[in-house]
C-alpha cells in the first residue's frame, strides 16, 4: 500500500514522473484477445424446461441457455404474468456460466439425494 500511495499519478500518454524527474512508464491493464473461433456459439436462446413455480400457476420457472457478449449460461429465471396473461420474465434469478455448470449440476443432485433420503419427496417424483 506505501507502494502504491507514493506512486505518482499516470499522465495522458501513459508516463508518470517521479520525484526525481525520471520518467517511466505506466502500466496499463489491457485484457487479452478472446479467441472467439475456439469457444461454442449459441445462434438463438435454448429453452430447457418451464414448470409452475406455485399452486395458483402465476410463476413459472424457466430454465433457458443463453448467450452474452460471447458467453453462455445457463438462466434460472423466476416468470410472473402481465395482466394480458402473458409470460414474463422478473428480476428473479440466477445464471451460471458454462465452466460454472458441471458444478452446478452436482450441487442439484446432491440436493435432489439430500431431499430422498429425508423423505421429502419420493423417487418416484418427477
Amino acid at each position: 500500500m506505501a507502494d502504491a500511495e507514493n506512486r505518482p499519478p499516470a499522465r495522458a500518454n501513459g508516463t508518470s514522473m517521479d520525484g526525481q524527474g525520471d520518467r517511466r512508464e505506466v502500466k496499463s491493464r489491457q485484457k487479452a484477445p478472446q479467441r472467439t473461433s475456439d469457444r461454442p456459439h449459441l445462434a438463438e436462446p435454448v429453452e430447457i424446461a418451464k414448470l409452475w413455480k406455485s399452486r395458483d400457476r402465476t410463476q413459472s420457472i424457466v430454465l433457458t441457455l443463453k448467450e452474452f457478449e460471447g458467453h453462455i449460461f445457463l438462466d434460472c429465471r423466476v416468470f410472473g404474468t402481465d395482466r394480458q396473461g402473458k409470460s414474463v420474465p422478473t428480476p428473479k434469478g440466477i445464471t451460471v456460466g458454462r465452466l460454472r455448470l458441471p458444478d452446478f449440476f452436482k450441487a442439484i443432485r446432491k440436493a435432489e439425494k439430500r431431499a430422498l433420503d429425508l423423505g421429502l419427496i419420493d423417487g418416484d417424483e418427477q
